[in-house]
């Protein structure tokens, strides 16, 4: 499922759905990224001090739309907080080997500390 933070929602991938683009059982709606979540990116870069991108994986690979966007995005000079998905994937690994990016491992213990590493590095206060 695509949701932005304004409310719009569509699928991303459902089993047995016919398309040219496929991860196991699952087809990919790349027009739905394309028409929703790639315009949202393209908004936070307009009007946002943070970009929030959750998730930057397998299937959001399939679109070369979103794929742009999100390097603009860590091109921009803003700061970005995104979800990226563990596998070994040459764009995936591009975005690990910049400079200006942080991995944080989350493992679901590990959560009170993972908040409190994000709040420091966006200069959040409570």
């Amino acid at each position: 499922m695509i949701r932005t933070t304004d409310g719009k929602e569509a699928v991303l991938a459902e089993k047995g759905v016919s398309s040219s683009f496929r991860l196991g059982k699952y087809g990919i709606n790349c027009q739905n990224l394309d028409k929703i979540g790639v315009p949202a990116v393209e908004e936070a870069l307009r009007s946002k001090e943070i970009i929030v991108i959750d998730e930057i994986g397998k299937m959001e690979l399939f679109s070369p739309g979103f794929k742009d966007v999100v390097m603009r995005a860590l091109d921009s000079g803003k700061r970005v907080a995104g979800v990226i998905h563990p596998v070994e994937w040459p764009f995936l690994n591009a975005i690990r080997k910049r400079h200006d990016v942080q991995i944080l491992e989350v493992d679901g213990m590990n959560n009170d500390l993972i908040w409190e590493k994000i709040k420091s590095l966006f200069g959040f206060q409570e």
